[in-house]
Parts: structure tokens; sequence; C-alpha cells
């Protein structure tokens, strides 16, 4: 009987192991960027920054939301080799893309180009 209840914790200690090990297998940073021609520095934000550190090369992002008019774009960019140019014109856009990070930091810059009233959401994840 002993053993029975042994084998059934350790089952169950793997398991739980098992889904907390791919649970934190990538991480998730969100970025707002809006644009409004004239607002006071500070009340619109068309560029932001996401940071990772600790991370593996490869990436995913995407476009949540979108709103202005056509001829918007959103740009990501970063400070080491990106393997594709990220640009979204859509919500609903997604890509995968790696970068060679080497030092296992990497800076990416999220920027809005607008003429007018326009905003959008988003993520980059780091997949591990």
């Amino acid at each position: 009987m002993k053993k029975k209840i042994l084998a059934m914790f350790s089952v169950a200690m793997l398991a739980v192991g098992m889904f907390s090990t791919s649970a934190l297998a990538s991480t998730t940073k969100n970025w707002t960027v809006n644009y409004a021609p004239g607002a006071p520095s500070g009340s619109a934000n068309p560029v932001q920054y996401v940071y990772f550190t600790n991370v593996e090369t490869e990436f995913s992002a995407g476009c949540n939301t979108f709103s202005g008019p056509s001829g918007k774009k959103v740009t990501i960019t970063a400070d080491v080799g990106l393997s594709r140019s990220v640009t979204f014109g859509y919500a609903g856009d997604s890509y995968s893309f790696s970068s060679n990070a080497n030092s296992g930091k990497i800076n990416f810059k999220v920027a809005l180009s607008a003429s007018s009233n326009s905003s959008a959401t988003g993520y980059i994840t780091a997949k591990s």
C-alpha cells in the first residue's frame, strides 16, 4: 500500500514539475504606442522600449489593436541584429523572428509612424 501511495505521489510531483517548466518557458512583454499631432510631450508616446534579459534568441511579436487612418505602421527594431524586419500594419498581424543577442540581453524599440491620431497595442514574446 505504501509503495502505491509513494508511486502516485512521485507521478504527481513529476507532472507538476513538467507543468511548471513549460509554464516558465517563455516571457511575454506588452507594448502600447500612440500618436497625436501637436500633443504635449509625455501625453502621446509614439515610442516604447521593451527590454529582455537572460533570454534565448527566438522571439514572436504581435499587434493586438490598431486604431487610426490608413498609412500608419508600427516597426520593431532592436539593438542587435534581427533576422527580419518586423512591421505591423493591422491588428492581428504576428511574426516570428530571431536575433543574434549572444549576450543574453536585447532591447527592442517599438515605434508608431502616423500622420494623425493613432494608437496600437501588442506584445513581444521571448521563447526559450
